[in-house]
């Protein structure tokens, strides 16, 4: 007889690594000390950024005032939160190795953002820096996911090939 048991082992959260690093984003990015630390009282800058669509690279309230910071370190710091944020999931699960994120902001064309190591490119976006935003959290937490996922698969693959020495 061929009964199926019943399963007690509880299914593993979905998008649980696009969570962790979604959280990790939103830490980073509401920090009173974080780059976009220019929020309205109250403001959950987060959701400004990340989860609310708008017609400008950065909202501009947001935007720095600070001639020496233009708004292409804006375009950087809003991609590179995010990326930062996969490369430190990475070193949770790899270790620290060096893995690199770089940022070639724009304001009028796609901003191209690359995670790499010094062997190996593992993820690379680019998009107009005004539709870098996502619908809800879970569709965002869902790209980190996979973002995440095809990155720490070329990472392992590096690592496999070459371990440490």
């Amino acid at each position: 007889m061929n009964e199926r048991e019943p399963n007690n082992l509880q299914e593993p959260e979905p998008n649980r690594r696009g969570r962790a690093i979604l959280d990790r984003i939103r830490r980073e990015t509401n920090d009173e000390f974080g780059y976009f630390a220019l929020g309205r009282d109250g403001e959950d800058v987060f959701q400004s950024l990340y989860l609310t669509p708008r017609d400008t690279a950065i909202p501009e309230h947001l935007v720095s005032d600070d001639f020496e910071w233009d708004i292409h370190m804006d375009v950087r710091a809003l991609h590179g939160q995010v990326f930062n944020g996969i490369r430190d999931e990475l070193v949770l699960e790899f270790g620290r190795r060096p893995v690199w994120v770089v940022v070639d902001p724009s304001v009028e064309d796609r901003t191209i953002s690359v995670l790499c190591t010094d062997e190996s490119l593992l993820l690379i976006n680019w998009s107009k820096a005004w539709q870098f935003h996502w619908p809800d959290e879970d569709a965002m937490a869902e790209e980190l996911e996979r973002w995440y996922t095809g990155a720490a698969k070329r990472l392992a693959r590096e690592v496999t090939a070459k371990p440490d020495d």
